[in-house]
């Protein structure tokens, strides 16, 4: 039942949605409640990174750990923020859809729409400018990445992992000679290094019985001093961005999948807010032709068949 609870106001408190409005308010509300918890664990996640990480110390090395220290935070702060902006999305569609708050909805709807434009643009510009962004990567690498190396065990690691995976060794023109601008690989005459002109044993190539054996840290030695051609079957010469695109065209269909499976629930949260939202509007609607006497109460419906005419007998009878 409908009734006025003010000017211009209709309480609906008692009234039910459609069959169709109810199904997307709770689908919203389940879908809400799942981010919401993956907006939690983002924001655990990027914490305890932000934990595990140690101070630098203040030797002859400082100017470079403290710019290293930066970068190492940077994983902990994109993922606390990515969960902070997931958790807040989450609660103005699970209140907007638990307490039918159109507001609320509309905010949820603009937020994810936005999103989801940023994102499809930000993949359109990468595809177009994708030179540029390389050339952008290579600086950074150049500049950030290989200097840095072995400073700190996680970007350490990194590097590793991605020569490793994708069977490369550096990035840009130089190859696998960029390695020539960190400190311990470096080819100066005055590096007193055991690892002076040679790269990291990431980019050696292991046969199957090196692979459950310790990597030899040295196998490297003296790899920039040789040709491309020389180091076939010891060393790794591609460029790291040329094999991660090699390796992502091969799976290209499987990345399709991925990237339409991200954006699916996104999409299906604005869907079924764009739905329950109409179904209040529809219900308010409803509700204002019952209280203006153009519609029948629910309470009191119209009964079917003919409409009889009644005489009303005279005082004479």
């Amino acid at each position: 039942m409908c009734r006025k609870s003010g000017k211009d106001k209709v309480d609906r408190s008692e009234e039910n949605l459609a069959v169709c409005g109810m199904i997307a308010k709770y689908m919203l509300l389940i879908f809400n409640f799942a981010f919401w918890l993956v907006g939690c664990a983002l924001i655990g996640v990027g914490f305890w990174v932000y934990l595990q990480k140690e101070d630098f110390d203040d030797g002859d090395s400082a100017p470079a750990g403290a710019e290293l220290f930066n970068m190492a935070f940077l994983a902990a702060i994109i993922i606390m923020a990515v969960g902070a902006i997931v958790f807040l999305i989450a609660i103005f569609g699970f209140i907007g859809s638990l307490r039918e708050y159109k507001p609320y909805l509309y905010v949820y709807i603009i937020i994810v729409g936005g999103i989801l434009v940023i994102l499809i643009g930000a993949a359109c510009v990468g595809l177009i400018f994708k030179d540029k962004l390389k050339a952008e990567i290579t600086e950074l690498f150049e500049d950030k990445g290989i200097p840095l190396y072995n400073y700190d065990i996680t970007l350490t690691n990194l590097i590793d992992y991605v020569q490793q995976r994708f069977k490369c060794c550096g990035i840009g023109t130089s190859g696998y000679k960029i390695w020539n601008r960190n400190i311990y690989f470096n080819c100066s005459a005055v590096n007193p290094s055991l690892m002076k002109c040679g790269v990291p044993f990431s980019c050696c190539i292991s046969s199957s019985s090196d692979k459950n054996s310790l990597a030899n840290q040295l196998c490297g030695n003296g790899a920039q001093e040789q040709t491309a051609t020389a180091l076939e079957g010891s060393i790794y010469t591609a460029d790291c961005w040329d094999a991660i695109i090699d390796k992502a065209k091969e799976h290209m269909l499987a990345l399709g999948i991925v990237a339409v499976a991200f954006c699916v629930p996104p999409v299906l949260g604005v869907v079924l807010a764009i739905i329950l939202i109409c179904e209040i509007n529809e219900k308010i609607r409803e509700c204002n032709e019952e209280i203006s006497g153009n519609r029948p109460s629910a309470a009191a419906p119209r009964r079917n068949g003919p409409k009889r005419n009644y005489i009303k007998p005279t005082s004479d009878e």
